[in-house]
């Protein structure tokens, strides 16, 4: 996907780094898909450089919060990125 927006990395009260990026399939209409990415370091998430960076993302799960699709990544369901 084409990120269209980064948040930047900060510590969660479970130990966990927690950042999150918005990506949108050109192809399609959407508004994006907001994907929250907890990992143990900073370096280990994505390092966008800027808006309009293409990603790929792995073993993503997707489900609905408060009536809102978004995705998750964490190392336990054994996400990853390139």
């Amino acid at each position: 996907g084409i990120i269209t927006q980064s948040f930047p990395v900060e510590a969660t009260l479970g130990g966990d780094m927690k950042s999150a990026i918005v990506i949108v399939d050109p192809s399609s209409q959407g508004k994006g898909l907001r994907i929250n990415m907890f990992f143990p370091r900073a370096q280990d998430h994505p390092n966008v450089q800027r808006m309009g960076d293409i990603i790929r993302l792995f073993n993503v799960k997707i489900s609905a919060y408060k009536g809102v699709l978004c995705g998750t990544m964490q190392r336990s369901i054994g996400s990853k990125f390139e």
